[in-house]
């Protein structure tokens, strides 16, 4: 995962798609767990997917659906938290977060990232 950007450049490459027609959905620590966040642009807030994307492509300038997965709570390392199943009060959540995130997608291409972006950064964590 750490080195996305190789199969996102060749997959740009083999479509000559341009870097404008790219949607990147990932997990984000500094979102709050099952809030939903689209960006265009911006730094890679330490995700080193996201950082291997940007080094890949030279640049940032392409939409992102942020799910946020918040924090560890118990004080185990990022990595460790990132790789390990959900917590127990979180489980029954993940469908409804997918499906959000589905929306979300679904919302970009239907209506345009800017309405989009209105839309779902601005609900709250279900």
């Amino acid at each position: 995962m750490n080195r996305s950007g190789q199969g996102v450049h060749a997959l740009l490459s083999y479509f000559k798609l341009a870097v404008k027609d790219l949607l990147v959905i990932h997990d984000d620590l500094d979102v709050d767990f099952g809030r939903i966040k689209i960006v265009h642009g911006g730094g890679d807030g330490g995700h080193r997917g996201v950082q291997s994307i940007h080094q890949a492509l030279g640049q940032d300038r392409y939409a992102r659906v942020k799910v946020g997965i918040g924090r560890p709570r118990f004080g185990e390392a990022v990595e460790d938290y990132v790789l390990s199943p959900w917590y127990e009060d979180q489980r029954d959540q993940i469908v409804e977060i997918v499906d959000s995130a589905a929306a979300a997608v679904t919302a970009i291409l239907a209506h345009g990232l800017e309405r989009a972006m209105t839309e779902f950064n601005s609900k709250q964590v279900p």
